[in-house]
């Protein structure tokens, strides 16, 4: 924890970023869903962009930080959810309001939304938790609607909120228990032939997202995609998180962490 503190301090400096770490209070944690789903809330002004992540401490005995998208945030509150899955998050599901977690954020760089256009939102599983944020931003500019995929009814949450920043939300589950049967991508092939976006901003499990970014790139759309890997440190200092993206001799790599999580879609070597 000490390397990381240091590094986080150097790479301030350098780069002047706006960062924080440290030690903050549990307002509120939720089960959102049927399933091992849930959202804490904290009490930390942060101000992340919309698609910025934090590194949060699970519990004693992890050594090092996890990911988490913003789900939500305010002057007073910054708040993430998670799917309960191994040791981190199943440390995390035990704590209460009261009790302290560290973290370091808001990280990385976030969502290009349109400032007068429409955008799409297309979301799948955890991945529907930080698009959430990224609509009430979207909704205070030219507004959006929202494609969101699920296994099954138990994965279903925050539906209610996405309506009311959303101009329209679209759902469908893969087994059909609930909404839609179908799979996200027929849900933005549709939306896309009947227009009205100017750009299209994914996140969810990679194959969805590059199964998607091969229909918007039909369209010509501008589209974005949230990556995920396994991070280190989450500062860039790394380089444990790294894609493979084009660039103008061929190929090279990136960092999630600092120069994602968010990309344009069509610079991903998938």
């Amino acid at each position: 924890m000490t390397d990381v503190r240091s590094n986080l301090h150097n790479l301030h400096k350098r780069n002047r970023l706006h960062m924080i770490f440290k030690e903050v209070r549990i307002l509120d944690i939720e089960r959102i869903a049927a399933c091992d789903i849930y959202a804490i809330t904290l009490d930390a002004a942060l101000s992340p962009a919309a698609g910025q992540f934090l590194t949060v401490s699970c519990g004693e005995g992890t050594t090092l930080l996890r990911p988490f998208g913003v789900f939500d945030a305010g002057e007073d509150f910054v708040r993430f959810g998670f799917e309960v899955r191994g040791k981190g998050t199943t440390l995390l599901k035990q704590k209460r309001a009261g009790d302290t977690l560290k973290l370091l954020g808001p990280l990385g760089k976030g969502f290009t939304l349109p400032e007068t256009g429409k955008a799409l939102l297309v979301g799948g599983g955890i991945g529907v938790f930080p698009l959430y944020y990224t609509a009430k931003v979207a909704s205070q500019k030219g507004g959006c609607d929202a494609l969101l995929g699920f296994r099954s009814k138990d994965f279903v949450h925050t539906l209610p909120q996405f309506e009311a920043v959303c101009g329209h939300v679209s759902v469908c589950t893969d087994d059909g228990s609930f909404a839609r049967k179908a799979l996200v991508t027929e849900l933005l092939e549709e939306a896309l032939q009947k227009g009205g976006y100017e750009s299209v901003h994914i996140c969810g499990p990679l194959p969805m997202m590059r199964a998607c970014a091969d229909i918007t790139k039909r369209y010509g759309i501008k589209t974005e995609v949230s990556m995920e890997e396994r991070m280190g440190c989450g500062i860039g200092a790394c380089y444990a998180c790294v894609c493979k993206v084009l660039s103008s001799d061929g190929q090279t790599y990136k960092r999630v962490c600092k120069d994602g999580p968010v990309f344009d879609a069509e610079a991903i070597v998938w």
